[in-house]
Order: C-alpha cells, then sequence, then structure tokens
C-alpha cells in the first residue's frame, strides 16, 4: 500500500533524488560548438578572456558561495589545478553569486589558487546556458566545448578526469 510522506522524510528524498539527477552528466563529448568569449576581472583585478586562453584546455566552474554541491567540488578543482596546469589545463572559477563582497574571503578561505571571478550579472552564466550550480564546461584547446557537467560527486570527477586527460593528450 502506497502511503503519502510528507514533513523532513518527504525533504530528504527529494533532495537525495534531485542530487542523483545532478550526476548525471550532459553530453560527454559533444560535436564540438565554439565556446562563446567573454572578458572578466578575475579576483586581483587582472583582465581574463577565454580567446586569451587559447591553446590551453579550459575548465569553467559556474558556482555560488551557497552551493553545498559547489563546496564539494573545490577540493577536486584544486587538486586539478595543482596536477594538469603544468600539462595545458587552465581552471576558472565562474561565481554566479549575487553578492560579489562574499566571494573573496570564501575564495581565500577555500584555498582557491586558480582565477575566480564575479559573474553577478549573470552574463558568462547565460552565454554557456547554465541555469544550476554546480556546473562544469570543458572547452579544447581549440576554443570548443567538449564537455559539460551538471552536479557534484564521485562520478562527475572521474568521468571529468577522464575528458580532461583526453583532450590534453590532443593537439592543436
Amino acid at each position: 500500500m502506497w502511503r503519502s510522506v510528507r514533513g523532513p522524510a518527504a525533504l530528504v528524498a527529494a533532495v537525495l533524488i534531485g542530487a542523483a539527477a545532478c550526476r548525471r552528466p550532459e553530453p560527454k563529448l559533444p560535436s564540438g560548438e565554439p565556446a562563446p568569449d567573454f572578458q572578466a576581472k578575475v579576483l586581483g583585478g587582472q583582465a581574463l578572456s577565454l580567446s586569451g586562453l587559447k591553446g590551453k584546455v579550459v575548465l569553467l566552474d559556474f558556482w555560488a558561495t551557497w552551493c553545498g554541491p559547489c563546496e564539494e567540488t573545490i577540493p577536486h578543482l584544486i587538486q586539478l589545478n595543482g596536477s594538469r596546469r603544468d600539462k595545458g589545463l587552465e581552471v576558472v572559477g565562474v561565481s554566479v553569486d549575487d553578492y560579489p563582497e562574499d566571494v573573496p574571503a570564501y575564495v581565500k578561505t577555500h584555498g582557491m589558487k586558480y582565477p575566480v571571478f564575479v559573474d553577478a550579472e549573470k552574463e558568462v552564466m547565460d552565454l554557456y546556458g547554465v541555469r544550476n550550480v554546480p556546473t562544469t564546461v570543458l572547452i579544447d584547446r581549440a576554443g570548443k566545448v567538449r564537455g559539460r557537467w551538471l552536479g557534484a560527486g564521485d562520478e562527475v570527477e572521474r568521468e571529468l578526469d577522464d575528458a580532461i586527460d583526453v583532450l590534453l593528450k590532443e593537439t592543436l
């Protein structure tokens, strides 16, 4: 017999089901549409543009300070930045926070030593069709989108690692 579940148990079940759905990656290596170019000022004031990173594999991490799953991804991104930067990977954090003043302390506290900028107007988020965080977009050395993942977790990390390794072996 089916019973309706309400209250905290229903909320936990909904969150778990939603989280499981978020772990499903979007197309792993699509045909390769050109990645939209953008310009931004990273924390610290330096200018950054996607076109300026041509020749590198770029991982765009769309995240927010209030997002628990986003926080789970940070140690993995730090590890990727440390282990694959010399091979041509550029990790770029795109904060979609509404309160940009919260971001610098968060970045410092979490040890995010890769470039981060605040997309408070959601312009870059819109360019990439991002609707939820965390979303990770992987761009190849030629500037084409090659993968997109929604959510966090071991499965996403494994698939992302594999895709990065494939792209780092490719040449222009």
